[in-house]
Protein backbone atom coordinates (compact mmCIF):
# COMPACT_ATOMS: atom_id res chain seq x y z
CA UNK A 1 0.00 0.00 0.00
CA UNK A 2 1.37 3.40 -0.91
CA UNK A 3 2.56 5.60 2.18
CA UNK A 4 -0.33 8.48 3.02
CA UNK A 5 -0.82 10.42 0.33
CA UNK A 6 -3.36 13.39 -1.00
CA UNK A 7 -5.33 13.34 -4.40
CA UNK A 8 -6.40 16.59 -5.00
CA UNK A 9 -7.29 18.12 -8.52
CA UNK A 10 -9.08 21.11 -7.13
CA UNK A 11 -7.11 23.32 -8.39
CA UNK A 12 -5.77 21.73 -11.77
CA UNK A 13 -7.24 20.69 -15.14
CA UNK A 14 -7.56 17.14 -14.50
CA UNK A 15 -11.07 17.03 -13.40
CA UNK A 16 -13.06 16.21 -16.66
CA UNK A 17 -16.48 17.43 -14.75
CA UNK A 18 -17.57 19.96 -12.07
CA UNK A 19 -18.44 18.36 -9.01
CA UNK A 20 -22.49 18.21 -8.13
CA UNK A 21 -23.84 20.89 -6.30
CA UNK A 22 -25.03 20.77 -2.87
CA UNK A 23 -28.61 20.33 -2.22
CA UNK A 24 -30.07 22.30 0.87
CA UNK A 25 -32.63 20.07 1.67
CA UNK A 26 -30.25 17.17 1.95
CA UNK A 27 -26.65 17.07 4.00
CA UNK A 28 -24.78 15.85 1.59
CA UNK A 29 -20.51 15.43 1.84
CA UNK A 30 -19.53 16.55 -1.53
CA UNK A 31 -15.91 16.37 0.21
CA UNK A 32 -15.91 12.89 0.20
CA UNK A 33 -17.59 12.43 -3.12
CA UNK A 34 -14.60 15.05 -4.72
CA UNK A 35 -11.80 12.93 -2.63
CA UNK A 36 -12.99 9.43 -4.72
CA UNK A 37 -13.05 11.07 -7.47
CA UNK A 38 -9.61 12.51 -7.84
CA UNK A 39 -8.31 9.79 -6.14
CA UNK A 40 -10.40 7.34 -9.37
CA UNK A 41 -8.72 10.03 -11.23
CA UNK A 42 -5.19 9.04 -10.08
CA UNK A 43 -6.29 5.00 -10.69
CA UNK A 44 -5.25 5.14 -7.00
CA UNK A 45 -6.55 1.72 -6.30
CA UNK A 46 -6.05 1.73 -2.25
CA UNK A 47 -7.55 5.45 -1.70
CA UNK A 48 -10.50 4.43 -3.44
CA UNK A 49 -11.22 1.46 -1.98
CA UNK A 50 -11.16 3.99 1.78
CA UNK A 51 -12.96 6.40 0.08
CA UNK A 52 -16.01 4.72 -1.19
CA UNK A 53 -16.97 3.80 2.79
CA UNK A 54 -17.93 7.68 3.51
CA UNK A 55 -19.59 7.84 0.08
CA UNK A 56 -21.35 4.33 0.77
CA UNK A 57 -22.58 5.26 4.19
CA UNK A 58 -24.71 7.96 3.79
CA UNK A 59 -27.27 8.24 1.61
CA UNK A 60 -27.80 11.29 0.43
CA UNK A 61 -24.00 11.16 -0.47
CA UNK A 62 -24.45 8.28 -2.58
CA UNK A 63 -27.29 9.76 -4.23
CA UNK A 64 -24.99 12.62 -4.91
CA UNK A 65 -22.90 10.47 -6.86
CA UNK A 66 -25.20 8.55 -8.71
CA UNK A 67 -27.51 11.55 -9.34
CA UNK A 68 -24.02 12.87 -10.80
CA UNK A 69 -23.62 10.07 -13.17
CA UNK A 70 -26.77 9.96 -14.03
CA UNK A 71 -26.37 13.49 -15.30
CA UNK A 72 -23.38 12.91 -16.77
CA UNK A 73 -24.96 10.14 -18.99
CA UNK A 74 -27.79 12.08 -19.81
CA UNK A 75 -25.73 15.18 -21.03
CA UNK A 76 -23.66 12.69 -23.00
CA UNK A 77 -26.09 11.08 -24.76
CA UNK A 78 -28.81 13.73 -24.90
CA UNK A 79 -31.09 11.53 -22.37
CA UNK A 80 -30.52 8.89 -20.29
CA UNK A 81 -29.57 5.46 -22.46
CA UNK A 82 -32.02 2.44 -21.79
CA UNK A 83 -28.96 0.70 -22.42
CA UNK A 84 -27.60 1.09 -19.29
CA UNK A 85 -30.65 0.02 -17.52
CA UNK A 86 -30.84 -3.21 -19.75
CA UNK A 87 -27.34 -4.34 -18.36
CA UNK A 88 -28.09 -6.54 -15.21
CA UNK A 89 -25.97 -7.89 -13.03
CA UNK A 90 -25.28 -8.09 -9.11
CA UNK A 91 -23.38 -5.17 -9.53
CA UNK A 92 -25.39 -2.84 -11.50
CA UNK A 93 -28.71 -3.62 -9.68
CA UNK A 94 -28.27 -1.03 -7.17
CA UNK A 95 -27.32 1.76 -9.22
CA UNK A 96 -29.81 0.38 -11.89
CA UNK A 97 -32.69 1.27 -9.04
CA UNK A 98 -31.42 4.73 -8.58
CA UNK A 99 -30.94 5.48 -12.13
CA UNK A 100 -34.43 4.02 -13.28
CA UNK A 101 -36.02 6.64 -11.01
CA UNK A 102 -33.72 9.21 -12.23
CA UNK A 103 -35.38 8.20 -16.31
CA UNK A 104 -38.65 8.45 -15.02
CA UNK A 105 -38.19 11.48 -13.47
CA UNK A 106 -35.73 13.42 -15.27
CA UNK A 107 -35.96 17.19 -14.94
CA UNK A 108 -37.80 17.00 -11.89
CA UNK A 109 -35.68 18.39 -9.25
CA UNK A 110 -31.91 17.79 -8.77
CA UNK A 111 -30.50 14.61 -9.55
CA UNK A 112 -29.64 13.48 -6.08
CA UNK A 113 -32.99 14.50 -4.99
CA UNK A 114 -34.35 12.12 -7.98
CA UNK A 115 -32.11 9.39 -6.78
CA UNK A 116 -32.33 9.80 -3.24
CA UNK A 117 -35.21 7.98 -2.16
CA UNK A 118 -34.12 5.33 -3.47
CA UNK A 119 -30.34 5.05 -2.04
CA UNK A 120 -32.75 5.49 1.05
CA UNK A 121 -34.34 2.07 1.09
CA UNK A 122 -30.84 0.56 -0.09
CA UNK A 123 -28.52 -1.39 2.21
CA UNK A 124 -24.61 0.18 2.97
CA UNK A 125 -23.44 -2.95 0.73
CA UNK A 126 -25.77 -2.03 -2.18
CA UNK A 127 -25.69 1.87 -1.94
CA UNK A 128 -21.56 0.84 -2.26
CA UNK A 129 -21.67 -1.47 -5.47
CA UNK A 130 -24.22 1.27 -6.78
CA UNK A 131 -21.22 4.12 -5.74
CA UNK A 132 -18.77 1.65 -7.53
CA UNK A 133 -20.85 1.33 -10.57
CA UNK A 134 -21.52 5.37 -10.67
CA UNK A 135 -18.01 6.19 -10.53
CA UNK A 136 -17.37 3.81 -13.42
CA UNK A 137 -19.32 6.08 -15.16
CA UNK A 138 -18.61 9.47 -13.92
CA UNK A 139 -14.66 8.44 -15.03
CA UNK A 140 -15.63 7.13 -18.24
CA UNK A 141 -19.42 7.60 -19.49
CA UNK A 142 -17.68 5.42 -22.74
CA UNK A 143 -16.55 2.50 -20.69
CA UNK A 144 -14.45 1.69 -23.29
CA UNK A 145 -12.54 4.65 -23.91
CA UNK A 146 -11.45 5.39 -20.13
CA UNK A 147 -8.54 7.28 -21.32
CA UNK A 148 -7.59 7.79 -17.86
CA UNK A 149 -3.75 9.70 -17.58
CA UNK A 150 -1.35 7.94 -16.79
CA UNK A 151 -0.56 7.07 -12.52
CA UNK A 152 3.04 8.39 -13.15
CA UNK A 153 1.97 11.74 -14.47
CA UNK A 154 -1.02 12.17 -11.54
CA UNK A 155 0.25 10.73 -8.29
CA UNK A 156 4.17 9.64 -7.98
CA UNK A 157 3.00 7.98 -4.91
CA UNK A 158 1.12 4.92 -6.63
CA UNK A 159 3.64 4.95 -9.17
CA UNK A 160 3.82 1.28 -10.18
CA UNK A 161 -0.12 0.50 -10.21
CA UNK A 162 -1.36 -0.19 -13.25
CA UNK A 163 -2.78 2.30 -15.97
CA UNK A 164 -5.46 1.20 -18.57
CA UNK A 165 -7.72 1.96 -21.03
CA UNK A 166 -10.50 -0.31 -20.54
CA UNK A 167 -12.94 0.28 -16.95
CA UNK A 168 -14.20 -2.89 -15.34
CA UNK A 169 -16.87 -2.52 -13.05
CA UNK A 170 -17.52 -4.88 -10.44
CA UNK A 171 -18.66 -5.30 -6.88
CA UNK A 172 -14.83 -5.59 -5.75
CA UNK A 173 -14.22 -2.18 -7.29
CA UNK A 174 -13.18 -0.98 -10.62
CA UNK A 175 -10.17 -2.30 -12.53
CA UNK A 176 -8.40 -1.06 -15.33
CA UNK A 177 -7.20 -3.65 -18.35
CA UNK A 178 -3.84 -2.70 -19.14
CA UNK A 179 -3.29 -0.50 -22.30
CA UNK A 180 -0.18 -2.18 -23.32
CA UNK A 181 -0.61 -5.98 -22.41
CA UNK A 182 2.12 -7.99 -22.32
Amino acid sequence: MPAPHVHDHSQDDVRVYSLPYAVPELPVDLQAVAALYDAAIDDCKACIQERLEPVADDAATTASLVGWACLIMAETYGGFPNDLLAHTSPESAAFNTMASLYQRTWGSGSPTEVVHPAAVKLTWAERRTACVWALGLVLAPDPYEAGLPSVEDCCPECAGQEDGDILIVTDNGITLIPNNPV
